[in-house]
């Protein structure tokens, strides 16, 4: 079976900013999504047996970074 896999990279203004929001992200982390901090930017690997699935997990993982953005940058 052939997996599909998506990279995401978002970038931020400092540091901080970005390892807040890997603090509150790496909850979710672990079988289909994997976050990271570059210097100031979040990179997630996601990886699903089919493009629909993929889409669910990116959908949960955005919703979740949309959360986290409010609570961490509350901007």
């Amino acid at each position: 079976m052939s997996m599909v896999t998506c990279a995401l990279r978002f970038s931020y203004d400092s540091i901080e900013e970005a390892d807040g929001l890997l603090q509150a992200l790496k909850v979710d982390d672990g079988i289909y999504i994997h976050t990271t901090r570059n210097e100031c930017v979040l990179e997630a690997t996601a990886e699903a047996d089919s493009i629909q699935s993929l889409m669910h997990t990116i959908n949960d993982y955005l919703a979740c970074l949309s959360a986290a953005e409010r609570l961490v940058l509350q901007r």
